[in-house]
This record gives C-alpha cells, sequence and structure tokens, in this order.
C-alpha cells in the first residue's frame, strides 16, 4: 500500500479514536452543490473535511475561478479507485 494512502487512513483513524470525526460525517452527508467536490465519495469528502476545509479543488479547478495556489501551499490527499489493467 502506497505511503500516503496509509497516511491517510492513519489519520482517518485517530479522528475516530478522538471523537472528531461525527462532525466531519455529518457536513460530508450533505455537500455544497456548486463546488466540484460535492461529486467526490462520502469518504473523500470526509477526508475534505477533516483537513479543515469546505472546499477543496484541483489546481487547474481553483485557476478556473481566478483562485491561485501559492507556492508552498499544503494539499491534502484524496483516495482514487485504482483500476488494473491487464
Amino acid at each position: 500500500m502506497n505511503e500516503k494512502v496509509k497516511s491517510v487512513l492513519k489519520s482517518v483513524l485517530e479522528r475516530f479514536e478522538t471523537g472528531d470525526i461525527p462532525e466531519a460525517i455529518a457536513y460530508s452527508m450533505f455537500p455544497f452543490p456548486e463546488v466540484p467536490s460535492a461529486r467526490w465519495s462520502l469518504l473523500n469528502r470526509t477526508l475534505m473535511f477533516l483537513s479543515g476545509t469546505m472546499d477543496a479543488r484541483g489546481i487547474r479547478q481553483w485557476n478556473k475561478v481566478s483562485r491561485y495556489v501559492n507556492r508552498g501551499s499544503k494539499c491534502l490527499f484524496i483516495l482514487v479507485p485504482l483500476l488494473h489493467q491487464r
């Protein structure tokens, strides 16, 4: 398993242990329809709220709305299904 995936899953487990997870799940259940992350999975929206933001986008999505990422900014990792190729 990728180290970034392990790190993300570990942070979710830590939040369950501290009791921070219910609020993030509550927000995740009813996404804001005007943000791109509204189409993300429940788990990824939960990760977004646990990271302390209510709007997360890729760099091209930020640029499209005339907002630009500053050098050195922090990112959050979401989980993407891996399709096996044969």
